[in-house]
């Protein structure tokens, strides 16, 4: 079989670098038997310098019976050198980067000679809303890779016509792109909490950053008049921002309660989506929106933005689109969910998880990664 080798900074047990380390996964699933997969990243999670539990650094370990091998590399071997050997002694037939704004896990796979077919997966860093964030780096950065002509060596991975837009926009009109929509993961729909009526329990679960918009949330629930609990999973990647949204959680009335519950592991997702009748989640860019997959194919409306692939809504009664800018907008659409009484709910439920069904096709979205890897 053909080998593929993956990189990306963090793979797991590593979760708090969200969705691209499911995406990763989960294409690994469904691929492993169909190419050989080796997967390098970091031997360490998203904002932690110590190491992964349970996991053997430098060297090749197996990942869930022969899905794919893993290198986890050590803090004192993350050097161009290191991604070199590894290259080198795979001898892949295609290297598969993922991520814009790494040296080690984005460009060194593509710098170093190899006869291997050179695929860039830009996982939604090219969005306008992603860019807008800590943009001078960005820009920074992204000049030093246009230099090295990185753009020209790579076919670019997207999930979708409107992220090949993103790419041309920042690259120009003669890249290469390739389109394959993100893999989720595979749920079954799952019994949820009651509804009771002018009564909601909401949940977010993301990254704490302003690309997520948690702050929207909360200051769009000072005058919602219903009862409301809000749970917030996730870890904290801008300690700053989460500073406001603690300064407004104070300021919201006797009727709203929000808990920050920490992260919440992988495993336990489905469990605990479970427990709400709504996920919010008004980010700012999303290139697939894992969560947002999960809590439909849980049964779980959502309220988000238009700045997702999952739009039209409530159309499908699946949940309410919200247009960010407008704070009134994200107040009502709270309140109109949470105004609902259980019978009226399941049918939001039903419409969620049939959106999700519909939404993938596992064994289309595998036909466009075998062209892809062609």
């Amino acid at each position: 079989m053909k080998r593929i080798l993956i990189s990306y900074e963090y793979f797991l047990p590593a979760f708090k670098a969200g969705g691209p380390v499911q995406s990763i996964a989960n294409m690994a699933r469904q691929l492993c038997d169909s190419y050989d997969l080796y997967i390098v990243c970091s031997n360490s999670d998203a904002g932690e310098s110590s190491s992964l539990p349970e996991i053997v650094s430098d060297t090749w370990t197996d990942f869930e019976n022969g899905v794919a091998q893993v290198y986890y590399i050590s803090q004192e071997e993350k050097k161009f050198g290191t991604i070199r050997k590894i290259v080198r002694e795979i001898k892949p037939d295609y290297i598969f980067a993922n991520g814009i704004y790494s040296f080690l896990f984005s460009l060194a796979p593509i710098l170093v000679r190899s006869k291997a077919k050179k695929i860039m997966s830009v996982r939604g860093m090219l969005h306008p809303g992603a860019l807008s964030v800590k943009s001078l780096k960005k820009n920074i950065f992204l000049s030093i890779f246009k230099a090295l002509g990185i753009q020209n060596k790579v076919t670019f991975h997207v999930t979708d016509e409107k992220e090949a837009g993103y790419v041309r926009n920042v690259f120009g009109e003669k890249v290469g792109i390739a389109i394959a929509e993100n893999f989720p993961k595979q749920i079954k729909a799952s019994a949820q909490a009651y509804k009771n009526a002018n009564e909601l329990k909401l949940v977010s679960i993301a990254l704490i950053s302003p690309m997520k918009n948690h702050l929207l949330a909360i200051e769009a629930l000072k005058n919602v008049p219903s009862k409301v609990v809000y749970d917030i999973y996730g870890p904290v990647k801008d300690a700053n921002y989460w500073e406001e949204c603690k300064k407004e959680i104070t300021k919201l009335s006797a009727n709203i309660i929000v808990n920050y519950m920490g992260d919440l592991q992988p495993e336990k997702l489905v469990s605990t989506l479970a427990q709400y009748n709504v996920f919010i989640l008004p980010s700012k860019s999303e290139n697939f929106g894992h969560a947002i997959y999960e809590a439909l194919a849980c049964g779980v409306p959502v309220i988000t933005s238009y700045f997702t692939p999952w739009n039209n809504l409530e159309e499908q009664k699946a949940g309410l689109n919200v247009d960010i800018s407008d704070i009134n907008d994200m107040t009502k659409a709270i309140d109109k969910l949470a105004l609902v009484d259980n019978e009226t709910f399941m049918k939001w439920s039903e419409g969620a998880s049939q959106l999700a069904q519909k939404a993938v096709s596992f064994e289309g979205t595998k036909l466009k990664y075998f062209r892809l890897f062609l």
